[in-house]
């Protein structure tokens, strides 16, 4: 039998401790798990760094919550930890400090990425307006809080005026003496504020800027019924101009020298008048227009339907493609019969270029960045927010495609569209353009007749072009979910939807796409100011009628219905337009290309304001009896 030997027990070394002791104390059992921790967390923590250092293209709101876990564990252990205190410890304790400096420093490099990304994060989720779904009634609904009522702007200029006469015209002047242009819109010395000689002896640079000081002004945004309502402003200012200009002409007939009444002759007594397409940048041209004397006016249009007329008219008018000569003009009332002309005829485009696929339309609403001829903006809120704001929006500033969901400062937004209420007069909208020309008349106090105009499509689905001859144009679908939306009869488009059985199963493809494209968040999001805009201008719109006064108002607007009706019933009968509505051709002689005399615009002008005319003393001479 074994027996026990206690001398032995000092000579194995396997049970001595390092205190020489038989059992380790427990301070040395924690000495020991504490440290095998400290090198645990230090591993853990360079493997969270580098995890992180390698994603560091993950989202936001991700890599925010890595970076404070990281530094979580980066706390753990500090300094100030209670531990054993011995010399093989303090040691560790510094070899660990030293890598916990050193992990801090990597830290401090990557945050300012971190920074960036959360203050990016933090500005498309700060603002009320975004709590709610991206909808078209959601962003409208926002910006009707913008609104504000043109009636002010108009009263506030009436006031000004003090004692002259006609306060209501405070924005004619005669068009030869308002700007430094001749009648055809030509550069001749910018207006300075004064008639002092010493203006006209400037430098160079100033005397020859295009810039627009008195008058009526109006910003043409493509796509939004532009040339329409340009037209029946440039008859505004003829029908005031030869109210009060011929007036006040006459009244000062003594005191006028011949020379200045040649001018006020060769003017024609028009008030001045300026409509064009300005680059979206209005601040170049009405920027230092006058505070009392001037009327700046703009329209504007739902973003789907304005960015859909502008593919289809792009794919229309640029797409033509002459074809052989065709027979000459057809005599009619308006040109007698004349010995017969060839007539170079483009009317029809190509067959290859009027196929419209999703695919194109895809390109198009993806792509076409233009200032002027675009669909979109490059992340600026919009086509519109862009082409009518006096301020510069910065690519990419409030909206990127890296985010196509996100709105990046609604906050910025709604500030840009403040700023655009603030500098017009009167903003017209698209969809209900006859109760805006209506509100127009009472704020200007017009009378009916002189808003009165042809919609332009009542000459057929063929457009006129010096350069190539008749053009078809192309009608774009009606979308579904903006069927039931007012389409004014002013429209630049063409209506019509005539299209061919071989295109029918295409063009359900196409409306399909459109219709499930212009509801998704991505277009909400990229046009989010067009569509804050477009409800400040619609309840804008509201309140000012509700100013002017809604019987009043209901009464101006009947009246003007039904003369326009009157209109449209004769003029479309007595105006003979350029190109045939039934094969395309040419049936005016005094349109037939390659002609010296050949008209340059697009419609008879002066035919319609003339037939207007006739309509207007017809109707004021029925009225005239049935009164008696």
């Amino acid at each position: 039998m074994k027996t026990h030997n206690p001398k032995r027990q000092n000579h194995n070394p396997k049970l001595h401790s390092w205190f020489g002791q038989q059992q380790r104390p427990p301070i040395v059992t924690l000495f020991l798990v504490l440290t095998v921790l400290c090198f645990v967390v230090t591993y853990s923590s360079h493997c969270h760094l580098l995890l992180l250092l390698r994603h560091q293209k993950q989202e936001p709101d991700h890599q925010q919550q890595q970076y404070e876990r990281l530094q979580s564990a980066a706390e753990v252990t500090t300094a100030n930890d209670v531990l054993p205190s011995s010399t093989w410890f303090s040691t560790s304790l510094q070899q660990v400090q030293v890598q916990q400096q050193q992990k801090q420093k990597l830290l401090s490099s990557i945050r300012p990425i971190f920074d960036t990304q959360k203050q990016n994060s933090s500005e498309t989720t700060t603002s009320p307006t975004l709590k709610q779904k991206l909808t078209r009634q959601n962003m409208l609904n926002t910006g009707s809080g913008l609104a504000r009522s043109f009636v002010t702007s108009f009263e506030q200029k009436r006031e000004a005026t003090g004692g002259e006469n006609n306060r209501f015209f405070f924005w004619c002047r005669p068009s030869n003496t308002s700007t430094g242009r001749n009648r055809r819109g030509n550069n001749v010395m910018a207006h300075s504020g004064n008639n002092n000689s010493s203006s006209s002896s400037s430098s160079s640079s100033s005397s020859t800027m295009e810039i627009e000081t008195e008058g009526l002004f109006f910003v043409k945004t493509p796509k939004t019924a532009s040339q329409s309502i340009n037209r029946i402003l440039r008859r505004i200012a003829m029908k005031v101009g030869s109210r009060v200009l011929k007036q006040n002409n006459n009244d000062t007939t003594t005191t006028t020298s011949t020379a200045a009444a040649a001018a006020a002759a060769a003017v024609g007594d028009a008030c001045h008048m300026r409509g064009h397409h300005i680059q979206g940048d209005p601040a170049k041209w009405y920027a230092r227009r006058h505070s009392v004397h001037s009327l700046l006016l703009t329209s504007l249009r739902d973003p789907a339907t304005r960015a859909l007329s502008r593919i289809y008219w792009n794919w229309s008018t640029r797409s033509a493609t002459p074809t052989a000569a065709t027979p000459a003009a057809t005599p009619t009332a308006a040109t007698p019969a004349a010995t017969p002309t060839p007539t170079v005829n483009a009317s029809l485009l190509t067959k290859y270029s009027r196929i419209i696929t999703k695919e194109r339309v895809q390109q198009a609403l993806q792509q076409w960045t233009d200032v002027e001829t675009g669909c979109i903006s490059s992340g600026r809120g919009g086509f519109q927010l862009q082409y009518t704001s006096f301020s510069d929006i910065p690519k990419d500033s409030l909206w990127r495609a890296s985010h196509p969901h996100t709105v990046m400062s609604p906050q910025q937004v709604q500030e840009h569209v403040r700023q655009v209420l603030s500098e017009y007069d009167f903003i017209f909208v698209h969809e209900r353009l006859e109760e805006s020309l209506v509100a127009l008349q009472l704020l200007m106090g017009l009378q009916t007749t002189d808003i009165l105009s042809m919609p332009l499509h009542v000459g057929g689905s063929y457009l006129y072009d010096r350069h190539i001859g008749c053009i078809q144009l192309l009608s774009p679908p009606k979308l579904p979910h903006l069927h039931h939306n007012y389409v004014s009869a002013h429209s630049d488009d063409n209506d019509d939807d005539d299209d061919d059985d071989d295109d029918a199963e295409n063009n359900r493809e196409i409306v399909t796409f459109l219709d499930d494209y212009f509801q998704s968040p991505t277009w909400f999001a990229q046009n989010y100011g067009d569509y804050l805009l477009l409800g400040a201008a619609h309840t804008s719109l509201d309140r000012t009628i509700a100013e002017l006064g809604n019987e009043r108002f209901q009464k101006a607007l009947t009246k003007f219905q039904r003369l326009q009706q009157r209109v449209l019933e004769v003029c479309s009968k007595r105006v003979v337009f350029p190109c045939s509505s039934s094969n395309g051709s040419i049936q005016r002689d005094d349109y037939q290309l390659g002609k010296p005399t050949a008209a340059g615009d697009r419609y008879p002008q002066r035919d319609i304001e003339a037939c207007i005319d006739e309509v207007v003393a017809e109707e004021e001479h029925n009225d005239f009896f049935t009164r008696s």
